[in-house]
């Protein structure tokens, strides 16, 4: 972990690079290799054997993981991204697929008869899975109404919990369709240790099922508050930006140009 001190700040932020990553800090750049049931991994992945996602040309062109910055009115596919807006992570760590981050990757897991509460440290991207007593009985909402995380449903076989999820929002990073379907299963393995296997079904992004394995370890840090929250001033900014550069004749950058048919209020 980084020294928290005058010195070292002034160090890290001698070349005033504003790009330079100012929550170094919190980074959990790990201390050993990926290691699942005691052995190495190179790739979360373990199907297909080649360890990649098989996207198809459409998966290609879909790509659900994709962010874009081309849109202050958020239409559908497009707009700032849910992470600047502080709607979902950018790590996409909440699921569906668990993933990984730089930091803020510690998962809270709370269980009652009922549900699963799964809150990811990460902008507390929270899912709440309903847990029945089989696959059988594992029905989801109705399709037309999409779900931040996914339409979840869990049940157990015997001391596996199987959570099988859809209908993922078109704009959440996931790695689903409106069509597919990931299939997860949580088991302990150690004191320590949950053996996470996940599943994923979809002929609209991919060329064949794929699937991969990972763990999930006890944290022994405490969950920090992300404390990011939907209406931060990202836009606010931006439009400032644009008018500013207009009042003083300059120039709009590419990516500011499209602002230039903007409402003209200042917005300082």
């Amino acid at each position: 972990m980084s020294k928290l001190d005058a010195e070292s700040s002034a160090k890290l932020l001698s070349d005033k690079n504003s790009n330079r990553a100012y929550n170094t800090f919190w980074m959990e750049l790990g201390t050993n290799y990926a290691t699942v049931k005691g052995e190495i991994r190179s790739s979360w992945i373990t199907y297909p054997d080649n360890g990649k996602v098989p996207y198809s040309q459409a998966g290609i062109a879909a790509n659900t993981r994709a962010g874009s910055y081309e849109d202050p009115e958020g239409r559908p596919l497009e707009g700032r991204p849910l992470s600047e807006r502080c709607l979902m992570s950018f790590t996409g760590s909440g699921g569906p697929v668990l993933g990984n981050g730089y930091y803020n990757t510690t998962i809270q897991i709370v269980q009652t008869p009922g549900s699963v509460m799964m809150l990811t440290e990460m902008i507390h991207d929270v899912r709440v899975i309903p847990i029945v007593k089989s696959a059988a009985e594992g029905k989801h909402s109705p399709g037309v109404i999409p779900k931040w995380g996914g339409d979840s449903a869990g049940w157990y076989e015997g001391d596996t919990l199987v959570v099988e999820t859809v209908n993922s929002h078109p704009r959440q990073r996931s790695y689903i369709s409106a069509t597919g379907k990931v299939t997860e299963r949580y088991a302990r393995w150690s004191d320590g240790e949950i053996f996470y296997e996940f599943k994923i079904e979809d002929p609209a992004l991919y060329t064949s099922n794929w699937g991969g394995e990972m763990v999930l370890r006890v944290s022994k840090e405490p969950m920090y508050e992300y404390a990011c929250a939907e209406g931060n001033y990202a836009l606010a900014g931006v439009l400032a930006g644009a008018r500013k550069l207009e009042r003083e004749g300059r120039p709009h950058p590419p990516q500011l140009a499209m602002y230039a048919g903007a409402d003209q209020s200042d917005g300082e």
